[in-house]
């Protein structure tokens, strides 16, 4: 005797019903959104770019749980080596094929440059945390926002630290052969002579030289009081290095360009006497400050936090807020971005003006100040360091 076979048709009926209704049979699928980070793996920016990689997987962690299961953030990575050729191959394997909803980077204001003009083409927003060459945002397109003052207000605040607070006079300014390298140098130049300053020599480098000997023997004959040195990270510990051996003891200014504590523990005595503008330390006090330094640790234990890792990591947090609040589409998270004010993150207040460019206030900037152990003095602390009168806010 055979026996019936169940009506298999008629029990999908209701489960097919519900899903063509839109009802809550089965649960709607979990809206991906893919965040693009195109950051230098290797090349000259290769140690900085890994701190990035590890900032914005921190990020993307804390987004999926503000998101409370509304979205899921996922990390694309793609090496863009802080070249324009790597940056480009990087993009379009970023926005082409992966589809990504915005992206972080880069490092290198070239390569960055050459993503600005990808995000603008394919209407992608793109947020910019270390790159400050004026042209990204002066030139800029409504897709690109950078997180940070760029290099001309960068400048024009350290000529203003060194004449007005410093009372320095005579500067040599050494800068890179790069968009910013060389728009740092020149804003330095513009603002020290504005002050009553004289640049006894401007000298372009090239980052990639090894041996900066003939350079420094030149500066100790010209007898500055102050250098303006703009340069990455790796060459400037050598440049700092060559300075120290041949008994060249002067100030040195410089922006973001060098982070703390790993530039101090990379040149050692050779460090002292520098002064330079962040935008976080990792002793801060502002509770977001603060909260983002003890949540870093605790996820990489062993590891001090410094600028590079704060700046990426505000920038990853806040187009991804844009997200979870205004939707992920590219064109709500850029119309989100564009009406950011007083964004509180671990760099400071952050507000863009119409042309995708942060505003500089004395609210994120601060100045430190290294000694020959190698320890930073914060500036700002000092009795006598009124920075809203110093830079003129």
């Amino acid at each position: 005797m055979s026996r019936a076979r169940p009506n298999t048709s008629v029990a999908f009926i209701p489960l097919l019903l519900a899903l063509m209704a839109g009802g809550s049979t089965v649960a709607a699928a979990q809206e991906i959104v893919k965040v693009g980070l195109p950051i230098p793996l290797s090349g000259p920016g290769a140690s900085i770019g890994q701190r990035f990689q590890k900032a914005g997987e921190m990020a993307v962690e804390d987004l999926n749980k503000a998101a409370g299961g509304k979205l899921k953030f996922e990390a694309v990575i793609q090496d863009a080596k802080c070249s324009p050729d790597g940056a480009q191959t990087a993009g379009k394997k970023l926005i082409l094929e992966s589809n990504v909803n915005f992206m972080v980077g880069e490092l290198c204001s070239d390569a960055t440059l050459a993503l600005k003009e990808l995000a603008g083409q394919n209407k992608v927003p793109l947020v910019v945390p270390d790159s400050s060459a004026l042209a990204i945002t002066e030139k800029g397109n409504p897709y690109t926002f950078r997180i940070i003052p760029n290099e001309v207000q960068q400048h024009i605040a350290l000529a203003r630290v060194a004449v007005n607070y410093f009372k320095q006079k005579k500067f040599v300014v050494v800068y890179e052969q790069t968009s910013s390298g060389i728009g740092a140098g020149k804003a330095f130049i513009d603002e020290a002579k504005k002050l009553g300053g004289e640049i006894l020599d401007e000298i372009p480098l090239d980052r990639s030289s090894a041996d900066f000997s003939a350079v420094v023997t030149h500066i100790k004959a010209v007898k500055p009081d102050a250098i303006s040195l703009t340069m990455l990270l790796d060459p400037s510990v050598r440049f700092m290095k060559t300075l120290y051996e041949q008994g060249v003891r002067l100030p040195v200014y410089d922006s973001i360009w060098w982070a703390y504590p790993l530039f101090e523990k990379l040149t050692g005595p050779a460090s002292e006497g520098t002064v330079r503008e962040l935008f976080y330390i990792n002793t801060a006090k502002d509770p977001v400050a603060a909260d983002f330094t003890k949540r870093f640790q605790a996820r990489y234990p062993g590891e001090v936090p410094d600028f590079n890792h704060a700046q990426f990591y505000a920038a990853v947090r806040l187009a991804g807020e844009i997200a979870i609040k205004n939707g992920a589409s590219r064109e709500a998270i850029a119309k989100g971005l564009a009406g950011v004010k007083d964004y509180k993150s671990a760099i400071g207040p952050i507000s863009f003006d119409a042309k995708g460019q942060t505003v500089m206030t004395a609210d994120n900037i601060m100045f430190i100040k290294t000694d020959k152990k190698g320890e930073i003095e914060l500036l700002d602390t000092k009795a006598d360091f009124n920075k809203k009168a110093i830079l003129g806010f």
